[in-house]
């Protein structure tokens, strides 16, 4: 599990690295840290120099702090209190995969606002023609959509992320989005071989656009907190 969660660092932390690559970035804060992947690669990356993390794992945030990174804080929580658990604002807040499995995604994303100067989001886009249509199968054959082995409650199409976006008063500074086929990230997630092959092929055939409306692909904001009167 820790090698499939560095692997799928690899894209995510690109993505950081796309959307801050004209920004000074010291202190870092990422909510729902899990086992520390994504700071290790971030810190491997040169983004950074004092990490912080969140995650409501004590065994997580047990193993993150083993990793020897120069760390400020890495607690057990939540995130919805981010801003107020560390006691600081923070040059990038980092939210990567954690929006879709949370019951109030925008409670979660306004936390982050206010521990940051800059956050970072990634989403998986899993509204889209293909899932939606599998999905409806499955439930007219009673499977619910929230049963599934991801753990996701919220399935996001581009304008709906965005909507959430907007609710939250935020400026979005730029995006990324891209289709998570690399082989080796799909054979440690046990995907059979002939699929991978034909994601591949699809994939070449199609696109990000076209596979993302087709099937799924991620997607990646860098936002900035807009003040309200």
């Amino acid at each position: 599990m820790v090698q499939w969660f560095r692997a799928g660092a690899i894209e995510k932390v690109r993505s950081v690295a796309h959307l801050v690559r004209n920004r000074s970035v010291e202190d870092v804060l990422e909510i729902g840290c899990g086992t520390g992947a994504v700071l290790e690669r971030l810190h491997q990356q040169g983004i950074g120099r004092r990490y912080s993390g969140v995650d409501v794992s004590p065994e997580a945030v047990a193993f993150t702090k083993q990793l020897g990174l120069p760390y400020e804080r890495i607690e057990v929580g939540d995130g919805l209190e981010a801003a107020q658990l560390m006691d600081r604002k923070f040059d990038l807040v980092v939210l990567s995969h954690i929006l879709e499995h949370v019951p109030e995604p925008e409670a979660l994303l306004r936390s982050a606002l206010r521990a940051g100067r800059a956050v970072f989001v990634e989403v998986p886009l899993e509204s889209t023609v293909g899932l939606n249509l599998k999905w409806r199968v499955l439930e007219a054959r009673g499977r619910d959509r929230t049963d599934n082995l991801a753990g996701h409650i919220h399935f996001f199409s581009k304008s709906t992320f965005l909507d959430l976006v907007n609710r939250c008063h935020a400026r979005i500074i730029g995006t990324r989005q891209y289709v998570p086929v690399d082989d080796k990230l799909l054979a440690l997630n046990k995907t059979p071989f002939i699929k991978r092959k034909l994601m591949r092929l699809a994939y070449r055939l199609l696109g990000t656009r076209g596979y993302g409306r087709l099937w799924y692909s991620h997607f990646a904001v860098l936002l900035e907190p807009v003040a309200t009167t």
